[in-house]
Parts: C-alpha cells; structure tokens; sequence
C-alpha cells in the first residue's frame, strides 16, 4: 500500500545536475547528487547516459562540471580534490581518468578553444590587494594579522563569506604544454571573470566581468562582457558590450561576426525583463532579437530538490537560438530563427525546463524536465525543421532517478486555482491536498521567495509531506512574480507589503471557500522575501492566520540596509531607499505590526545567512517573545541563506520536519509521529 511522503525521503532522492550533450549529439554527461549514508554530506557522480537506448549509462566517479572538447575526445570535470580531471575518447568510447596536474583548484568553469588545445578556466585568486596596506602604513608586525580591514560598501556575500583577497580570474591553460597556467588580467578592478568563450577563429576571447556592487550601482551584481584579441597587445582587451546594459552569458554566431548575450537595460532596474541581444563586433551596433517578447530570460521557477544548472541561459544550434524563459507556472524551452520572427516555444506543457544542452550542429538536445508529480529525469530529443520552424522530433527518456523510490509512495497532482487582486489582476496559484483523506482539512500557504521568484509545475516535497500529513496547500504568484510580464514583476518593487499581499490574501481566501477546505484553520510559510510576507500576513492579516513558519526571514527594512551583503544597493525605483531618506522603510517592516501577531511562530535561519542576516530573526524573535506569542528559533551551524536546497542534509530534513511538527500542533491540535 503506498504512503506519503516524509521528510527522511528527502535522503533517498537522486538529483539531476549540470548536463553536457556531447558535441556528436550521441552521449549526456551529467552528476547524479545523493545524499552520503553517513547522512553528513552529499555523493555527486559524474555519469555517462548514452542517446541510444540499447546501451546502458555508466558512473564515471566522482566529480561534478563536465565540459567536453569540441571534438568530443576529452570530458574534462572537477574531481573530488577540485582538481581537473579527464576522461578521453576515442571512437565514442571511453578511456581511463587522469588529471591535469597543473590546473588552477577550485576551478568553476572553463571554455575549450575551437582546435580543443587551448582552455581558458574561471578559478580563485588570492591576488587582490588588501585595502589596509594602503589605509595603514605602520611598521611591520604593529596590526594583528587576523584583523579584516575594508573600505568599500561590499564587505561580504551569502554563500562566500568576508570579502578578502580572493577574486575570481581567468587563467590559460594548454593541454599540450605542460606548466604552469598563465593568469589573465590580474590587474583589472574589484570584480569577478567568468563565462570565458573563445570565437570560431580561436582569435577572440569573450568573457563576463560581474562587478562588485557599490552604493553607486544601479543594479545588484553589474556585469558586462569584455573581449581580448589574442595576436595584439594587451591593450586590445576592452568592454565589448555597453556600460547601459547588464550583460551575461556570450557566445558567438558561427562566422564569428556577431556575439550573442543574454541583458537588460541597467535604467530599467529590478525585474526588468532580461532578453536576448546581438552585438555587431564590427560596427558595435546592438540589437535586442525579441523586443516584443514581454518575458524574462532564465530559469525562475523556484525548487527546493533541484541540482545546479550552470549552462548558458542562451545557447546557438545550427540556424537557430535557444533560451529558457519562464512563462506562468510553466518554464519551457524557446527557440528563435536567426532569421527574425517569435519565439516558439517548444514545450507547451505544464512543465520545468531547469537546464538544457545542444549538439555542434544544433541536431540534437538534452534537457531536464520536471513536473509537479516528478522529479527532474533526463531526455534527449532531435530538432527538426521544417517550414520555417523548429519542433522536438523524437524524445528519449534517458533516466529513471526516482522512480524504483518513489512507486510506492503518494504523490498528488495539484489543481489550478484563480484569483483576482488588485485592480482586477489575475493571481495563478494551485492547491494540493490528498483527495482520499477526509476535510475539513486545515489550509497552509507557501510563498516563494525573490520576489521574483516563481512557483510553478515543479515537484515540491514541502509541500507533498504537508499534504500527506492531511493539510491542504495553496502556493501561488502574486505580483512581483516572474512569468507574467515585466509590469507584473515591477509591480512589487518598493511596495512590499502592499498590493502583493493583497494578491495572496485573495488567494488564500479563494481557498478557504472550496468545499473540504476549513475556514477557521489558516496557516502561512515562506522563505527570504516568502519569510517577510510570512512576517507581514501574520502581523496584517492576524485574524486569517493562526500560526506561521518563517524561514531566511527578514523583520526590518531598516536595519536590513545595513545587514544584508546587497542591502545597500539601491537600484532603479530604490534610489532613495534608505533609513534616512524614506521613512516609509520602518512602516513597511513586519516589526512595525508586531502588536497584530496572534498565532504562534516558528522561526528558521541559518547562522551564516548573510542575505537575510541573522539579527532579521533575532529581532523578530524577540519582539515576539516580549510581546508575548508563542515564538521558538532554531538556528543551523555553518548554514547560508540558500540551505534550503544545499545544505547539510540532517538540517534540511530537520527543516522539513518541523514545519510538519508545527502546523501538526497548532492547526491541528496534535502531535506529529
């Protein structure tokens, strides 16, 4: 007999990350993520899974960042040293591992030059020169050596730590010439290389520099692509896409003639749609390819049991583009004629596309697919073309993950719900529930975090638990949503708190209104934005909702500027966000409502969070502790702000397990099992 799904299942999932089609469109790289049986970490595989059925796929060992040479003879990855290792192929077949010795560890990507002698790799480098040397000239020995000394806004980042000399770089690697690898550019500014992609000549190396942010910026994390001709001086390096756009992810046509990217204008500010551009290496004119296509480029659609997928957010097959591009709840594969026209989209289905990868050709595609009642498995598909447009010709199904696991488990396929808003704007959501369970069923809503994240067609096991446990849950896309238009997405941007939560009190109301739903037992939950609008439901809209869990959280807008690693930013539509020039920051701040909180509140954070600090939670903690509700605080060790998806595994079953506990009792008035 099946049962639900609990929160220890979350170590026997398999994850899916970072696949790599090779360039004859015959063989998927790809690392299969696990969780260690000793429970303290993570086991990431690389594999092989061949396109033709009638072979069986095979683990090469451990390691993760599989790129293959252009020829298709060598699959470089990172071992478990982060060193680089390769496996070589001769006629399609595989040959023995061994590593480039002279590689740069910790390596995050590389690029292949066109005859695959030549690698460019983005690694660490401890280069960059300390602001005290400068700031405090005295004598040697006078300042201990374990002091951190800054002098810029960006002092640290989520997920890295205190900013010290590290910097990410680009370094030259030849695979025939054994020595040691040559760095590229050491003496550009307070920034990070990456995304390196040499031109079909081997001549032109373009790469993205992402600037550290500073009070001055427009957007968070400003990046631009950058090139170097490699038979002229170093002075050939220099910007190859304008300062007015935010540029990422490049690579180039065919001919060489024009380089493609991924940006938005910078003036248009927090979520503006991201497009796909041309640049014109010769004139230097730039064109947006999709100027009517009023969606963002990008995977958007939140999971917390999704692998990384690193790949381009835009790739080149034969005559044709690809991107990924939310659209509703939905996450498809488009596609492009380099001659003009629309998009197409190639998935029109209640689906996830996370990553994607092409052949040389442009014949042939890899892709992970997700829906709400499965996990993400691998396929591989032809691309034909016929009568100007491009469709998926046969698929393949290359893995099966989950599914010896998961046969004899509950899984629930959500319904659609609707709503109206404000002024009349439509909020998609959906409800979850175990249909064979009898109601009145207590409700709990799940908010994404961003706020320009999306929920969508996608598995969530959050969410699957709670159903099994007898709650119905509702989730959905308020405004600030991506998937629904860029005004919709900028809706939200300096208005938290107003209109968006309006959207999912809708939502929630249009909830508790179906039959089996109960009206008096409303529960809410969220991480990072999700965990302020958890905050504010609660202190707003006490008299709906009885109990909360807040997770990455954040309480006050004003001490947050201050706090968080990008607090300080300010982009467009933000410029006077700060404590003392808008004073509405401490109205829109859940701490300013705290009298309004009834129902108990749980409050999760990780001890390292640097986006959503710490003291967010501390200080909503313990306003609630003196105004006596019923909070608990639990904090986990060595935990950022994403560990809801990568952190240690007993933290995120623990996660799991005490949303359950907490909604079991106060909803429920029981005790989970």
């Amino acid at each position: 007999m099946a049962r639900p799904l609990l929160p220890e299942d979350l170590l026997k999932l398999k994850v899916l990350s970072d696949l790599r089609l090779s360039p004859d469109g015959r063989q998927v790289a790809a690392v299969v993520q696990e969780a260690l049986p000793s429970k303290d970490g993570y086991r990431k595989t690389l594999w092989i899974f061949p396109a033709d059925p009638q072979e069986t796929p095979f683990p090469v060992e451990e390691g993760t960042r599989p790129r293959w040479s252009p020829q298709g003879d060598l699959l470089v990855f990172q071992g478990p040293q982060k060193d680089l290792r390769f496996l070589p192929f001769e006629k399609g077949a595989p040959g023995k591992v061994a590593s480039f010795p002279e590689a740069p560890l910790g390596w995050r990507d590389l690029s292949f030059s066109p005859d695959g002698r030549r690698l460019a790799v983005v690694a660490p480098w401890e280069g960059f020169p300390p602001a005290g040397d400068a700031l405090f000239p005295g004598p040697k020995g006078a300042y201990a050596s374990t002091a951190r000394v800054y002098s810029r806004a960006f002092l640290r980042e989520d997920g890295s730590g205190w900013r010290g000399r590290e910097r990410v770089r680009l370094f030259l690697l030849d695979r025939h010439e054994p020595k040691e690898p040559s760095l590229l550019f050491p003496d550009l500014d307070d920034d990070d290389h990456g995304e390196p992609v040499f031109s079909p000549r081997g001549d032109l190396l373009a790469f993205t520099r992402r600037f550290a942010p500073t009070p001055e910026a427009s957007s968070w994390g400003r990046s631009q692509i950058w090139g170097f001709l490699w038979d002229e001086e170093r002075e050939a390096l220099r910007p190859l896409t304008p300062a007015s756009l935010e540029a990422f992810s490049p690579f180039f046509s065919e001919d060489g003639r024009e380089l493609f990217f991924v940006g938005r204008p910078v003036e248009e500010g927090s979520g503006a749609n991201y497009h796909l551009f041309s640049l014109d290496l010769s004139s230097g004119e730039v064109r947006d390819l999709i100027p009517g296509f009023d969606r963002s480029l990008g995977a958007h659609v939140r999971s917390y049991e999704r692998g990384d997928h690193p790949g381009p957010a835009a790739a080149r097959g034969g005559s044709w583009l690809y991107f990924l591009a939310t659209h509703g709840g939905a996450q498809p594969l488009w596609a492009l004629s380099l001659e003009g026209g629309q998009p197409q989209n190639l998935f029109p289905e209640e689906a996830v596309i996370p990553g994607f990868s092409l052949s040389l050709e442009g014949r042939e595609v890899a892709f992970v697919k997700e829906t709400a009642t499965s996990l993400g498995d691998l396929f591989w598909a032809r691309l034909e073309e016929a009568g100007g447009r491009i469709s998926l010709g046969e698929v393949r199904r290359l893995s099966h993950l989950n599914e010896e696991f998961l046969k004899d488990k509950k899984i629930f396929s959500p319904r659609p719900l609707k709503a109206l808003g404000p002024s009349g704007w439509a909020v998609e959501g959906w409800l979850l529930e175990d249909p064979d369970l009898p109601g009145p069923k207590p409700l709990v809503l799940n908010i994404h975090g961003g706020p320009h994240g999306t929920w969508g067609h996608t598995f969530m096991l959050e969410n699957q638990i709670l159903a099994g446990a007898g709650f119905a849950v509702v989730y959905g896309n308020p405004r600030g949503s991506q998937g629904y238009g860029q005004a919709f997405t900028q809706a939200v941007v300096g208005r938290w708190g107003e209109d968006d939560a309006r959207d999912l009190v809708a939502l929630v109301e249009r909830a508790l209104a179906l039959s089996g739903i109960d009206g008096e037992r409303a529960g809410v939950m969220g991480n990072s934005y999700g965990g302020y609008m958890t905050n504010w439901l609660m202190a707003r809209y006490g008299h709906i909702f009885r109990a909360g869990v807040t997770q990455g959280t954040i309480s006050n807008l004003v001490s947050f500027f201050g706090e968080s690693d990008y607090g300080f930013v300010r982009p467009k539509g933000r410029e006077k966000e700060t404590p003392w020039e808008e004073e509405g920051l401490f109205l829109r701040s859940p701490l300013r409502w705290v009298e309004g909180v009834q129902g108990p509140v749980l409050i999760l954070h990780g001890e390292e969070d640097f986006r959503c600090p710490l003291g967010q939670a501390l200080e909503w903690y313990e306003a609630l502790q003196v105004r006596g509700v019923e909070t608990s605080l639990v904090i986990y060790p060595g935990e950022s702000h994403g560990f809801t998806r990568t952190g240690r595994p007993p933290h995120r079953v623990d996660r799991l397990q005490r949303h359950l506990d907490w909604f079991t009792r106060f909803l429920k008035g029981e005790r989970s099992l």
